[in-house]
Order: structure tokens, then C-alpha cells, then sequence
């Protein structure tokens, strides 16, 4: 113990504290603190260190928020800067519309192809007498001249057209698809005749001998035409054809009583309808025996376009499927309609008193009758532009439209629902306004965090300016954190429910909607700002009614411009919004239809209504998968699967800024739901068109790929280059068919800009060691479109869902090099692309079609 003493002692003595005897205990204890009390000082001064960082790291951190800050006000005013150079474009458009549609114009637009045609030719003959012909650099290369889309979309569309009528159009193929129809309807297509052209109405006759389905009888009322040649030339073609009958009515009694004349002498199980200066396409019987041979429908009707005064076709109208609300909006089922004759027969065929609208008038009692109703993706009906003709001008047949008018009028009295009918700005489209039936307490839900000046906007613009007054609001209040949002909503005298939670749009609707008084919900994003006084009724018109599941809005850009108005499936990928940047006011977008009341297969909830036992009963929206982007998708996807229908309302308008409090952002794990969720819905919306595009803003003419394909997998990952392949090489693909019908491969080229010759050989095999072709296709190298999808189009394969194949691009000899654009990794599912036989690096970038025969 005394070495164990001496040591301490020394140990004391270096530090001068510890000291022989009974003080060592009080020594010790001593230490002790002086340690600690040294510990204590070192923490305060690394806790002083830390905390003057963090003040820095705060200032730096608020230096990134004002510039952030200022950037997005920045971006902002691009937006804004952008937004009206549109509106100037759209002005301008506007202005232009103005001066051709004056007189002055039209007889400029009368003089263009005379003069084109026969003047202009004329006087160059008179100048070259000689008729010596200037050499020019096209020639000398012999290269293909491809019209760009700039001479307008008339001309690309008649390029387009082309095309597909040389798939079409193949009538050893027709034989093989009539040999497979189980039945075979006989159609009788009903004409009434009266004064036509006599060559419109020759080729309208010879567009029916033409057809490739024989099983038809073409029923012909002439209502006292005054023109001799009819006569002639009806009397020609029955002479012709036994399936050609024609009665001749002694005076003129108008369409409907020729109509009615013409459908008593048919005695098929279909009526078709046909103008007396229309054409029908080859196939167009087929197509719809084909769809009465598959289906129970009642109702068979087309896409449609119109053929210009020199013959050549123009201005597609690719419709939806069955939209219940468009057809009370305009008669957009037009032609080509097949019709059972039974109902036709039942409901008293062609009714007097609405001439001009007769047509609109027997599908709207036809369609009350039976809902069975088909749609061709195609068109196989081209309305003649005459100068009498609706076709042409909207003021052609006047009269029409106020008999559509009363059509419509009529159909509401026998459907006993109470509302009006009112026409709009623009001919031949109405609104049906409905009379509120089952009014109730409407309960307006809000989300928000902080962002006061858009919440006070947003609540200040419902209190001044709506006409239904019963209504609540409830502000969901999501952790805001701003002095004065609070301090407002400590003080409103609306409901508020506060939340803390992360994000989570889903839940805090489905939060509110719980605590909701109301008979209705809205749901409505706190960026917006009401325009129109009716924007709650008009959306209640349509939410009362017991078919409906939601109602959705007109929103609208702060610049004027549409930013909703309806959403598309598949538009972007899984879904967006139609029709953006159109004129709100006046603008008419594709079809007019950004104004009209119509279905859709969803709307956003940036503004919607539903009932709340409804929102109730299919459990509100899914705040586990989809807590911020495509809830209301969802929510729209799950009511129409149960049988809802979905309504867009224009008379319901709203300002949008468009998620001004949080931003644009899209979770891939939510786009991975959908696309797993709602895959086949995507692929193919019925409230949509297949040869309408979906990128951009959508409503335009797909002219990448035929008619009636619908896109089923994207490979369009194009991070790299096939190296060049040469004449001889092939370069091939697998891939998997996600649908029956598979019926075409598109695959993208580089941009080379250069004059292409040769031949191009597609093959579609079971695999690359398979030497069987399921089929094969030549085409001419000079064909394809620089950096663009070159679509090889085959017969459809029915069984092709769930299967694997693999397609080759083979160069025959002689034909110059091209380059095929592919991505820099392997997809793993579909693996590498081939050469030669043997695999390489890299999947090709490629889109794989099937064919949608009618929906």
C-alpha cells in the first residue's frame, strides 16, 4: 500500500493537488472537478462553434430561398411572357379567320384555282413557246419529294390517307375476311335523291357497287328531282345491279318523307344512311358486317372527313366511342351509321317537322331505345363539300339547326328531363341546360399550406361571385406555418381542419369529406379563382343525376387560356389534360368540343364534384398509392368501371394557376401504379380517338401510324446509334405483344437529311433462329422519314397477347446504308437487339401496335 501511496503522492506532487494523509479524499475530489469544470468550458465553446455555423448555414440557406425566390418569379414571368405571345397567335389566327371568311376573300379563293389551273398555264405557254423545261437539282437526283407539313395539314393529311387506303384497300384480303364472318347481315342503304350533280351522284352510286362486302341493297326515294339526268342515270345503275331499287315520289315532299319512301324498300336486318353526293369507302360495309358479326351492337358508326371541290380529302373528324352527353351536345355520330331496321322500324323511322336535323332526330330515338352501340376507328364516309352542301359551309342549311334545335327539345320531353335547350355561339352545338332537381347543401373542400394570397383570392372570388348559395366551405389546413396564415384562419368564419402530416392530397380530401355536411363534395385547389356566377349550379346540372359519378370543370390559364378541360388517357404517358392554351372565350379547339358538355373517361380535381355517399362509397380517394398525382384519375377510373359516367361541364369556369403552392411533380412509383392499375384503360381511352396523337396537347392527326392502332409498348429510350448497317446486314428485335391484333412495328431512323435507295425487308418470326416468316414486307428505302417512326404494318395477329417475337429490318443488295436509333442499355425484359443473327449492345428504339377493330 505504501508504493501504491508514494506513487499518488508523486502524481500530486506533478500536479500540485493531492496531499499526504486524511486530505486526499477532498483532493481527489477536488481533481474531480477542475476535470469536469474543464470538460464543461471545452462543450460551451463547441457548442458557441456550432451554433455560428449554423447561423451561417441559415444565411446561406436564405440566400438560396431569395434566389430561388427570384428565379421562380422569373420563371414566372416567362410563363406569363409565353402565355401571351399565344394569346397574340390566336389573335392573329382570329384575324385572319375574320378576312377569309369576307366576300372579298371567297371570290379570291373562287378565282385561286382558275387561275392556277387554266390562266397561269396559259401565259407561260405564251412566255416559252418552246416548251423547254429548266433542269432543277431534284431532278438531276432522281430523289423523292416528300410535301412537308408546312404547305398545311390538308395536304399531310392526303398523304397520310394514301397510305392507309393502301392497307385498306386490298380486296384479296377482303375476300379472307369475309370468308371468316359467321353471319352475314344484309345492309340496306337508305338514299333519298333530289337535284345532285349528276357526277357526285354517279360516284356516290359507284362507291356503293364498289363495296367488297356483296350481302347490301341500295334503297333510292327520288323526291321530284327536276333534273332529267337523275332520272337517266337512277334508271342506268338499277338496270345494272338487282340490289339497286328506286322509287320515284310524283312531288317534293322533303328529306324525311323521301327517307321514309327509300326505308320501305328495304328489307335488310341494317339500314345505312347515304347522301345523294357522299361516298362511302370500299371497305365500309365490311367493316361494319365484321362488327355486327362480333358483337350484339344495334348502332355501328365511323370516323368521317370530307372530300374538297377537286375530290381530294380533307378535315377527318376522329370521334370517341359512345359519349351520351356529346350527342345531347351535337350530332357527332353523323356518318357512317349502321342502324338494326327492327328499332328503326319501332320508333317510326323519319319524323316530318325536322328536316335538316332528321338524321340528328332518329339517332337521338334510336339511342333511346338501345345503348348497344359500336365505333369504327376508321374513316369510311367522305361528306362532299358542294356549295349547297352542310358539309361545305355552316350557313348551307340554316334551317337545319334550328330543327336540330327542336329534335333536341323533343328528346328531353321524352327522356322527362326538365331543361332547356340553348343555342351556342357556334352553329350546330347546344347546350342543354338542366333544371336543379335535387338540390342540397354543397360542401367546397380547400387544401392549403400557407400561400395566403391565393386562399383569400380563391374564398373571396366563391363568396362574391356564386349563384348557389347553399353551400360550406372547409379549409384543410396542411401545417402552415406563415404568422398571417394563420392569423386568418384563426379568424375566418369557415370550418377549418388542420393536418400535420407530410403531404398528402388523397388524404386530406378524404380528411374533409368525412366531416362534410353536404349532400355534394367539391373538391377544389386553393390556386383557383372563380369566373363564372354558375360554376356551382352547372356542375350540379350534372352531378344530381344518378348516372353520373363526377363533374368536372373549364379551368382556365390567368392569361386567358384553357389549361383544362378534360383529361385524356395515355396523353404524356399515363394521363394530362386536353386542349391546353386554346382561347377560353371563343377558341373551339378540336371539334368545338372544349365548349360543349361531353364525357370524358376522367377530369382533375383541381376542381370536381361528386356526391358524397358516392365519394363514400367507393372509399374516397387512394391516399396509400397515390397520396399527390393521379388520385382523381384513379377516382374517375374506379367510378366508370362501376358504371359511372364522367361529365365535363364548359358553363363551369374557373382561373387556375396550375399547382402554384406545391409545384409540378410526378412520382414514378405513382406512374407505376397506374400504368399497373390501369394499363388497358390507358392504352386505349374510349373517350379518345387511336388516330388522334398523345403527346403535346393531343386532338391532332396521328400521322406516325395507320388507322386504328393502338400503341401497346413504347422502347423510346434513344440514347445511342446502331452502327451503320449496311446492304445484306439485318438487325433485329424480340419483344412482347401486351395485346391481341398485334398489327404493326414502328421503328425509328436517324436524321441523316441524305437521299436513301433500295429496299427495305421487314420480317415478323417467332424467333431469330426461326426461318419461317409470319409475314414479311418490302418497302422502298426512298419511303422513310428522317428521324422519324417508320411503321411496317401486317394483317392483325388475333392470339398475340402475351407472346414473344421477334421482328428483323434486312437491306437488300444494292440499297444504300441507313442507321437505326437504339438505347445505350439493354432492356432487360425484351433484351438486345440483333445483328446479323447475334446479339449486341443495346435495345432498339421501336413502338409495337394492335389494331383496334371497333370499341
Amino acid at each position: 500500500m505504501d508504493g501504491l501511496a508514494d506513487n499518488i503522492e508523486t502524481a500530486g506532487d506533478r500536479r500540485g493537488v493531492l496531499q499526504r494523509g486524511d486530505d486526499k479524499p477532498l483532493a481527489i475530489e477536488q481533481e474531480a472537478d477542475s476535470y469536469y469544470q474543464e470538460r464543461l468550458v471545452n462543450a460551451r465553446e463547441r457548442a458557441s462553434a456550432l451554433e455560428k455555423a449554423l447561423a451561417e448555414i441559415e444565411l446561406e440557406l436564405a440566400d438560396l430561398r431569395t434566389n430561388f425566390n427570384k428565379q421562380t418569379v422569373e420563371l414566372d414571368a416567362i410563363k406569363v411572357h409565353l402565355s401571351a405571345v399565344t394569346t397574340g397567335l390566336i389573335q392573329k389566327e382570329t384575324q385572319l379567320n375574320r378576312i377569309t371568311s369576307t366576300f372579298g376573300w371567297r371570290l379570291l379563293t373562287w378565282y385561286g384555282p382558275i387561275k392556277y389551273r387554266f390562266i397561269l398555264p396559259v401565259l407561260k405557254r405564251l412566255k416559252n413557246p418552246l416548251q423547254l423545261k429548266p433542269i432543277r437539282d431534284t431532278e438531276r437526283i432522281s430523289a423523292p419529294v416528300v410535301e412537308p407539313e408546312e404547305n398545311g395539314p390538308d395536304l399531310a393529311y392526303q398523304a397520310w390517307a394514301r397510305r392507309c387506303e393502301a392497307i385498306r384497300y386490298d380486296a384479296e384480303r377482303a375476300r379472307g375476311r369475309l370468308a371468316s364472318l359467321k353471319t352475314r347481315a344484309v345492309i340496306s342503304i337508305v338514299m333519298p335523291v333530289y337535284n345532285p350533280v349528276r357526277e357526285h351522284l354517279a360516284e356516290a352510286l359507284d362507291s356503293v357497287l364498289d363495296q367488297y362486302y356483296p350481302d347490301w341493297e341500295l334503297c333510292i326515294a327520288d323526291d321530284g328531282s327536276s333534273a332529267d339526268y337523275v332520272k337517266a342515270i337512277l334508271d342506268s345503275y338499277a338496270a345494272q345491279d338487282s340490289r339497286i331499287k328506286v322509287v320515284y315520289r310524283t312531288e317534293n315532299g322533303g328529306i324525311s318523307a323521301a327517307s321514309n319512301d327509300a326505308l320501305a324498300l328495304a328489307s335488310g336486318e341494317f339500314i345505312a344512311l347515304l347522301d345523294h353526293d357522299d361516298v362511302i369507302s370500299p371497305d365500309a360495309l365490311l367493316q361494319a358486317a365484321i362488327v355486327l358479326d362480333r358483337t350484339d351492337a344495334d348502332l355501328v358508326y365511323s370516323d368521317e372527313d370530307k372530300l374538297d371541290e377537286a375530290g381530294a380529302r380533307c378535315e377527318p373528324f376522329f370521334k370517341p366511342a359512345w359519349c351520351p352527353d356529346l350527342l345531347l351536345s351535337c350530332n357527332y355520330i353523323t356518318h357512317f351509321g349502321v342502324y338494326r331496321k327492327s328499332i328503326v322500324d319501332r320508333i317510326g323511322g323519319f319524323r316530318s317537322g325536322v328536316e335538316g336535323g332528321q338524321d340528328y332526330d332518329l339517332i337521338l330515338r334510336f339511342t333511346e331505345e338501345s345503348q348497344r352501340i359500336a365505333q369504327i376507328p376508321a374513316v369510311l364516309y367522305h361528306w362532299r363539300k358542294s356549295p349547297a352542301s352542310a358539309a361545305r359551309s355552316i350557313h348551307a342549311k340554316s334551317y337545319a339547326y334550328e330543327s336540330s334545335r327542336r329534335a333536341l327539345t323533343d328528346a328531353l320531353a321524352r327522356r322527362r328531363i326538365s331543361g332547356s335547350v340553348e343555342a351556342t355561339e357556334n352553329l350546330g352545338f347546344y347546350r342543354v341546360k338542366r333544371s336543379i332537381v335535387s338540390p342540397g347543401k354543397i360542401s367546397i373542400i380547400i387544401p392549403t399550406r400557407d400561400r395566403l394570397a391565393l386562399l383569400e383570392t380563391c374564398i373571396s372570388s366563391i363568396e362574391s361571385k356564386t349563384e348557389y348559395r347553399d353551400y360550406e366551405i372547409i379549409i384543410v389546413d396542411n401545417w402552415s406555418k406563415n404568422a398571417a396564415t394563420l392569423d386568418y384562419l384563426s379568424r375566418t368564419r369557415h370550418r377549418v381542419i388542420r393536418d400535420e402530416g407530410v403531404f398528402n392530397f388523397a388524404r386530406l380530401n378524404n380528411l374533409a369529406a368525412k366531416a362534410a355536411a353536404g349532400q355534394y363534395l367539391v373538391l377544389l385547389n386553393n390556386d383557383t379563382e372563380v369566373i363564372s356566377g354558375e360554376w356551382l349550379g352547372a356542375m350540379l346540372e350534372h352531378a344530381q343525376r344518378s348516372e353520373v359519378g363526377v363533374v368536372g370543370a373549364k379551368l382556365v390559364y390567368p392569361q386567358g387560356l384553357i389549361q383544362h378541360a378534360g383529361v385524356i388517357l395515355g396523353l404524356g404517358g399515363i394521363a394530362d389534360h386536353s386542349q391546353r392554351l386554346v382561347e377560353y372565350r371563343h377558341g373551339t379547339g378540336y371539334a368545338n368540343f372544349p365548349n360543349v358538355i361531353r364525357n370524358y373517361s376522367a377530369v382533375t380535381a383541381a376542381c370536381m364534384m361528386i356526391r358524397r355517399d358516392l365519394y363514400k362509397e367507393v372509399g374516397g380517394m387512394n391516399e396509400k398509392d397515390l397520396p399527390v398525382a393521379f388520385n382523381d384519375v384513379d377516382l374517375c377510373l374506379r367510378l366508370r368501371k362501376l358504371g359511372y359516367l364522367i361529365v365535363y361541364t364548359p358553363f363551369s369556369v374557373l382561373y387556375h394557376k396550375e399547382s402554384a403552392s406545391r409545384g409540378l411533380r410526378v412520382d414514378e412509383r405513382e406512374m407505376a401504379y397506374m400504368a399497373e392499375s390501369w394499363g388497358a384503360e390507358i392504352i386505349a381511352d374510349p373517350n379518345y380517338n387511336p388516330n388522334l396523337t398523345l403527346t403535346n396537347n393531343g386532338f391532332k392527326v396521328d400521322f406516325s401510324k395507320p388507322e386504328a392502332l393502338y400503341c401497346t409498348y413504347s422502347q423510346d429510350l434513344a440514347a445511342g446509334l446502331v452502327p451503320r448497317v449496311n446492304a445484306g446486314d439485318r438487325i433485329g428485335q424480340y419483344f412482347f405483344a401486351g395485346q391481341d391484333n398485334l398489327s404493326a412495328i414502328g421503328v425509328r431512323f436517324e436524321s441523316k437529311n441524305q437521299r436513301r435507295e433500295g429496299k427495305l425487308i421487314f420480317r415478323l418470326r417467332a424467333s431469330h433462329e426461326s426461318a419461317d416468316d409470319l409475314t414479311s414486307i418490302e418497302v422502298d428505302a426512298s419511303t422513310l422519314r428522317d428521324d422519324g417512326i417508320c411503321t411496317f404494318s401486317f394483317q392483325p395477329i388475333p392470339d398475340s397477347r402475351g407472346r414473344m417475337f421477334y421482328f428483323s429490318i434486312e437491306l437488300a443488295h444494292g440499297s444504300s446504308p441507313l442507321t437505326l436509333h437504339r438505347s445505350s442499355v439493354t432492356n432487360d425484359a425484351i433484351g438486345p437487339h440483333f445483328r446479323n443473327e447475334a446479339p449486341s449492345d443495346g435495345t432498339l428504339t421501336f413502338k409495337v401496335y394492335s389494331h383496334g377493330q371497333f370499341r
